[in-house]
């Protein structure tokens, strides 16, 4: 079933299950040996972006990339807007037109995306089996104490159960430039600054940190690292080519881990 679709081309779909969703779609000519890639955009972008930076090296890798177009502003927090069901039907629909397994998927997203994608890990870790997390404004901690979006207990609002035995034991890589210290364009609550910092670089380093005492916590070894890129700001260009964005993204989920991440 997989010759339905061709190879080598960027193909834009609407998802058959839901006309107002859409989603870009790369099959590698090279094969699609090494899995499938979802990409989360930032505000700024419908997945344009992401995909004319990372479609070459998906074809190195041969990752069959996938990135939903989220229009709905909101969809950073999984609810109310519930972009995590729209991610879902868009890879179930991938897989049976592909006619690939795809009940693990590596994740990439970028700002806003990455917003998207961590709390996507922490909610749906049997779904993922590595993410890559880049430039994230802020995060939901794993903290029981704090309801979502801010820590992972319930509440009314939010449905989602986290589990931390099992979101702890997914490999992620969080990626943030050293000169990403702008507060523009950056939530600024003085809940927020208080608990993660008053920059991303900063609520990257807090956040990493609080993922790996929970994981010692639960007797689970840490799965999160952070790598700071130097001379990097947020800009997503500045990031693809100063940075190496797109490389470490597709080797990461590829399983050809990067140098910067110890083995």
């Amino acid at each position: 079933m997989n010759s339905v679709l061709p190879r080598g081309q960027v193909l834009q779909r609407v998802l058959s299950a839901d006309p107002e969703q859409s989603y870009r779609l790369y099959i590698p000519l090279s094969g699609m040996d090494g899995g499938v890639l979802v990409c989360a955009h930032g505000l700024n972008d419908d997945g344009s972006k992401l995909l004319d930076q990372l479609q070459p090296f998906c074809e190195q890798a041969g990752l069959t990339l996938l990135i939903p177009h989220f229009h709905k502003r909101g969809y950073q927090q999984l609810m109310p807007v519930r972009s995590d069901r729209q991610l879902d039907l868009c890879v179930a629909e991938v897989g049976a037109l592909l006619d690939v397994n795809v009940s693990k998927f590596s994740l990439f997203g970028y700002s806003a995306g990455a917003q998207f994608a961590h709390r996507y890990v922490m909610a749906y870790p049997h779904r993922v089996r590595r993410a890559v997390i880049a430039g994230s404004g802020w995060y939901t901690f794993p903290t029981p104490s704090e309801r979502y979006p801010y820590g992972i207990r319930a509440s009314r609002k939010s449905p989602i159960a986290f589990n931390p035995e099992y979101f702890l034991t997914v490999p992620i890589l969080v990626l943030i430039g050293s000169k990403d210290t702008e507060r523009r364009n950056l939530r600024a609550t003085e809940r927020v600054n208080e608990n993660q910092g008053f920059t991303r670089l900063d609520r990257a380093r807090r956040w990493v940190i609080a993922m790996q005492e929970a994981a010692l916590a639960h007797s689970v070894p840490p799965m999160v690292r952070l790598h700071v890129v130097d001379g990097v700001g947020h800009k997503f260009s500045d990031f693809c080519q100063n940075g190496g964005l797109c490389q470490i993204v597709s080797q990461f989920a590829a399983d050809e881990a990067p140098s910067i991440w110890p083995a």
